[in-house]
């Protein structure tokens, strides 16, 4: 008799074992399947931040490491680790890891660069969007600098005709909510070379680069030029034009 109710008691304990270990596994599994990173994700909003998030939560997913490779993607050449170079690769946080523990797997998010929802490419945890990004696509070339030609790795040069969205933002360069088309933290109003072509406004004959130049643009200095709207009864464009 009391050797059944010690085999019971271990039963009982094992079981108590195996539920605690089953919850605990649920449990990191639900965490590391949480937000974009998950394989064939198609929505950019989980490692990435947004204009709308606090600084100190963008701030704390600066020391993401997608690829795993040691190196935090802030800093990162190649984030997704697939073989091509930051500045080369139409996504930069999502590919085939060739190298690294995670070598043959899939890591990052499925959206090319100039997908709208892509809000975060080079997955440093700062928004494409946020004044604090001075490099949107990882490439090591600051955005304002005049050897950045693709400020948004899209492949479409800063100064193409079909080139929409300079700092893929996801706000097109002449709408009237895009304050900064280059993505440089400097406001239109304030900034001396908008489109960020290493050409400055009182030289450039298309400041915003939209293709059009200023002297038949109705906003040849981008948008309305400043954060408020127009005054009322008129207004036009500020700039050299």
């Amino acid at each position: 008799m009391k050797r059944r109710i010690l085999s019971r008691s271990h039963r009982s304990l094992a079981a108590a074992v195996l539920t605690a270990l089953l919850a605990s596994t649920v449990a990191e599994a639900a965490y590391w399947n949480r937000g974009r990173h998950r394989r064939g994700s198609t929505d950019d909003t989980g490692g990435a931040s947004s204009s709308s998030s606090s600084s100190s939560s963008s701030q704390g997913r600066r020391g993401r490491d997608l690829d795993r490779d040691g190196i935090p993607n802030l800093v990162d050449p190649d984030v997704d680790n697939d073989g091509l170079a930051n500045g080369d690769d139409l996504n930069v946080d999502g590919g085939v890891a060739l190298t690294g523990p995670k070598a043959g797997k899939s890591v990052g998010d499925r959206l090319p660069n100039d997908h709208p929802g892509e809000r975060d490419l080079d997955d440093d945890g700062l928004a494409d969007d946020s004044q604090a990004e001075l490099d949107v696509d990882g490439d090591g070339l600051a955005d304002d600098s005049a050897e950045e030609t693709d400020i948004d790795g899209d492949g479409r040069a800063d100064d193409a005709a079909d080139e929409s969205d300079i700092d893929g933002d996801g706000r097109a360069d002449e709408a009237a909510n895009e304050f900064d088309i280059d993505g440089d933290g400097i406001k239109n109003a304030s900034d001396p070379d908008v489109d960020c072509d290493g050409v400055a406004n009182t030289e450039d004959t298309d400041d915003d680069g939209d293709g059009a130049l200023d002297d038949v643009d109705s906003s040849p200095s981008g948008a309305t030029n400043s954060d408020t709207p127009p005054p009322a009864g008129g207004g036009g464009p500020v700039g050299d034009g």
